[in-house]
């Protein structure tokens, strides 16, 4: 009895039908590397380009969060320089305030002509030029506040504005 096997060719292979298939598949396989080595060689390029562009970001970067804290660290220095220079006319107004009162008790002439006029071992005449002293004296003081006044008044309205 014959036998028949299922899964054996009725065709005969030709061998150079066999080597033409090798061929073309040989083609197709070094087609197909070549694309891959193009795609590959293109992203390549792609990821270096991209790289580039990072690092460069990045610099930037840098030199933007340096700059930022250079500006962050001048503002709080010029804060603290407002600040002092705030307390020293703080400081200043008080001293000007206490000189005005200073020079109001120094130059009371309504107390110092009754002293004058009232001493009886001053002769008329020295009574007289010590009383014309004081007239000028109190025209002084009267300047010197003025002027006293005027810084207060500037320092004080200098100080609202800051605040």
């Amino acid at each position: 009895m014959p036998s028949f096997n299922i899964f054996s060719s009725s065709k005969k292979e030709d061998p150079k039908n066999d080597a033409q298939k090798e061929e073309d598949a040989a083609a197709a396989r070094a087609k197909a590397l070549k694309d891959l080595e193009d795609d590959n060689s293109r992203l390549r390029l792609k990821n270096a380009s991209l790289h580039y562009e990072l690092m460069e970001a990045r610099q930037e970067n840098y030199h933007t969060v340096r700059q930022l804290r250079e500006a962050r660290r001048e503002n709080y220095n010029a804060a603290r320089r407002v600040d002092t220079t705030r307390a020293l006319f703080n400081s200043t107004l008080g001293t000007l305030m206490t000189v005005d009162q200073q020079v109001e008790a120094a130059f009371d002439i309504e107390e110092i002509k009754r002293a004058v006029n009232n001493n009886a071992d001053v002769k008329p005449v020295d009574k007289f030029i010590a009383v014309e002293w004081l007239k000028a004296t109190q025209v002084e003081r009267t300047g010197i506040r003025a002027n006293l006044k005027q810084c207060i008044d500037a320092l004080e309205k200098h100080l609202q504005k800051t605040k």
